[in-house]
């Protein structure tokens, strides 16, 4: 029997959406969910798209979180857990056996996130909207195929086996040929091989840059 399920939405790399009645779904399975909510506050499809946190579904449930993604403070290695009141004093103690705390510099930071950063997220959120829309139409138009526009997070999943059915060897290719970064889908597991992971957290002039580099790249890949 399962002892939980991990899910992460919005995903990576994906960057799918799970709805309330899919949750829903899950928590009815009756088995403990952790789910990880790094990249809620980046959502791109307005109210009815907003990443719905599991504790609105259920209690039994381990929430994890921070401020890497949606307060880009990555460096600062700050986040939090909820979890079911009768495993918090477990946790408490694996916890202390793990690590002391968060730096007071990250703890100052992450409350003045919390208090004042809401306009920030929001310029940011409309930032990265406006970059996804470029790298999603200009991949299409480069003839890799999206089955899922992004909803949220950074992230494009894109086919890439018309290419190389070994991601690793193309992402490998990319980097060296083109100079253009992305990820191999067989580090997000098996079933993701041949995709390759595109990223819009970068500002819009190295995108289209990135776009030109591979237009100028993909006729000489299948040489």
């Amino acid at each position: 029997r399962s002892k939980g399920i991990l899910i992460n939405s919005p995903s990576n790399p994906t960057a799918a959406v799970q709805d309330h009645g899919t949750l829903e779904q899950i928590a009815a399975l009756g088995v403990p969910v952790i789910s990880d909510e790094i990249y809620h506050g980046l959502e791109y499809g307005g109210a009815d798209a907003r990443a719905v946190s599991m504790l609105e579904v259920t209690d039994d449930c381990f929430v994890v979180d921070g401020f890497s993604k949606r307060h880009a403070m990555t460096g600062l290695r700050v986040g939090w857990l909820v979890a079911p009141e009768d495993l918090v004093a477990p946790l408490q103690r694996l916890q202390q056996n793990l690590f002391v705390c968060a730096s007071s510099l990250a703890q100052t930071a992450a409350i003045a996130a919390l208090r004042e950063g809401e306009e920030a997220l929001m310029a940011m959120t409309e930032q990265y909207r406006r970059r996804r829309e470029v790298l999603y139409n200009g991949l299409l138009e480069l003839g890799f195929p999206i089955p899922c526009k992004p909803m949220g997070a950074y992230y494009i999943f894109a086919r890439a086996d018309h290419l190389d059915d070994d991601s690793l060897r193309l992402a490998k290719r990319i980097l060296e040929e083109a100079h253009v970064g992305v990820a191999p889908g067989i580090d997000f597991g098996s079933r993701a091989e041949g995709w390759l992971r595109f990223s819009f957290a970068n500002d819009l002039e190295s995108i289209n840059e990135a776009l030109r580099r591979l237009k100028k790249w993909l006729p000489r890949s299948e040489g």
